[in-house]
């Protein structure tokens, strides 16, 4: 498509308010540099990053980004976030979550050492598990169906991911919020490099025609 490609090395755990500032930097950076327009794509809290930094520093951005594509980003919150945040006050809202983290096993043998001695007894024992990233989406995502009757990606609620004007895409596959970085294991698995690609194509064509009509 003749366009260059470059990552943002931005620290997921900082501030929005951080992020912003420091992709208004490199975009910048990388436009001063090309003399070309910028466009983004940003992935879950990335794309709320952008879209601050668009906002925040709309002036000195507005000439030099084509256009903004958001993949699942919590752009009107997420329940899950504010679910834990008040789970230290009212443990019961994750208790799903927490049960299928942790398995009690109805007795185990463990030993134990007691003076050199080894000793053997039939005990409860609650021991953590590992849950594989998807399985922990499928869990998320069934918490806010039930909870708030949301259809999700495990993370982000469809509602919550759509911003009003924008154009909307919605894959026929079903992918949770960590698709993107999970790979691709077989042949019936989500491309994230195909799917990435062609939203970039959807940017370019929606920035074409819009500069046709004006033109025109």
């Amino acid at each position: 498509m003749g366009l260059a490609c470059h990552i943002a090395k931005i620290h997921r755990e900082a501030s929005v308010e951080r992020n912003a500032w420091e992709l208004k930097q490199y975009i910048e950076e990388l436009y001063w540099g090309s003399g070309k327009r910028v466009l983004l794509l940003r992935h879950s809290k990335g794309g709320v990053d952008a879209a601050a930094a668009l906002a925040i520093y709309s002036s000195a951005l507005k000439d030099k980004v084509a256009g903004l594509a958001l993949v699942q980003s919590p752009y009107g919150g997420t329940p899950i976030a504010s679910d834990i945040l008040q789970a230290s006050v009212a443990p019961g809202v994750l208790s799903t979550i927490y049960h299928v983290a942790h398995v009690e096993l109805p007795w185990l043998p463990l030993p134990c050492f007691s003076n050199d001695e080894l000793d053997s007894g039939q005990v409860g024992r609650k021991v953590p598990v590992v849950i594989p990233m998807a399985a922990a989406m499928a869990i998320c995502a069934l918490h806010l169906r039930f909870r708030y009757g949301e259809k999700s990606d495990g993370l982000v609620t469809c509602r919550d991911a759509e911003v009003r004007g924008s154009v909307v895409v919605q894959p026929d596959q079903k992918l949770d919020h960590a698709w993107i970085s999970s790979g691709k294991k077989d042949t019936d698995d989500p491309d994230a490099f195909e799917m990435c690609e062609a939203l970039f194509t959807l940017l370019v064509e929606i920035g074409n025609a819009k500069q046709e009509r004006v033109e025109g």
